[in-house]
């Protein structure tokens, strides 16, 4: 995995989109180059030691994490929260999201269709995740459960063979229908995708201008998505947390 992140250049890309100069915290700006990739390999590398948030770095004590970044040990609780506080606070959220779609971009190319054929198929799932907090943040309707409270809603965009291209976070009331567009044409800004399909397939800035006018045609099972839509102008989104989703259909 280590050697994977390197050759395909996801350590470079990420390194290169963190905030620098007057607009990151003098810690961030000053940091060393070897600190700033420990950190992002700690970061990448939780899940490999079975850790699922940077709080459960407290009770890590194993050797793998510490190995995987280049460290005898691996970084505690602190040291990474503070690191992704002065990432967010620095605005770096939104440069790493555009960094990474770059990357996606480039290690899964979408090329342009032949002529006669569809055009390469794109597939929007969405997902809220409920949030516990003392605030009042918004709510949304909390897959089948049937509950609405208040939480986050997870936008990814990923091509007909399963490769993500890109993932955003927003408001708990997001309504996928209306912030598609918006979501798609996030993705062409750090890609350019729009501009990169010369041969008359439908772009995605095109999909994004009639994405609020599409009107759901029929049901589709998780089976169905995978398998593709092959119809032209169509994108599948998913509404459930079990797949279960609808394919829009351009009605002009």
């Amino acid at each position: 995995m280590l050697a994977a992140a390197g050759e395909t250049g996801l350590l470079s890309a990420l390194e290169g989109a963190l905030p620098t100069g007057e607009q990151a915290p003098h810690r961030l700006a000053h940091a060393m180059p070897t600190t700033r990739r420990q950190s992002f390999l700690t970061l990448l590398f939780l899940g490999a030691v079975s850790l699922r948030r940077t709080c459960d770095l407290k009770r890590y004590t194993g050797d793998a994490l510490g190995l995987l970044t280049g460290r005898r040990r691996a970084y505690g609780f602190w040291h990474t929260e503070r690191f992704l506080s002065q990432v967010a606070r620095s605005g770096g959220d939104e440069t790493l999201t555009d960094a990474l779609a770059a990357w996606t971009s480039k290690l899964w190319p979408v090329g342009a269709s032949q002529p006669g054929s569809p055009p390469p198929a794109f597939y929007v799932d969405g997902h809220r995740k409920p949030v516990f907090s003392d605030h009042l943040i918004p709510r949304g309707l909390i897959g089948r459960t049937g509950k609405v409270l208040g939480g986050r809603a997870l936008l990814l965009l990923h091509d007909a063979l399963g490769h993500p291209h890109l993932s955003t976070t927003h408001r708990g009331d997001l309504h996928l229908t209306k912030g598609v567009s918006q979501f798609l044409i996030r993705y062409d800004q750090p890609t350019g995708y729009a501009t990169s399909e010369p041969k008359g397939g439908e772009s995605l800035e095109k999909l994004a201008k009639t994405a609020e006018k599409w009107l759901p045609e029929r049901k589709l099972s998780r089976r169905q998505m995978l398998e593709g839509v092959e119809a032209r102008g169509l994108i599948w989104y998913s509404h459930t947390s079990l797949g279960e989703g609808s394919v829009l259909q351009n009605p002009l």
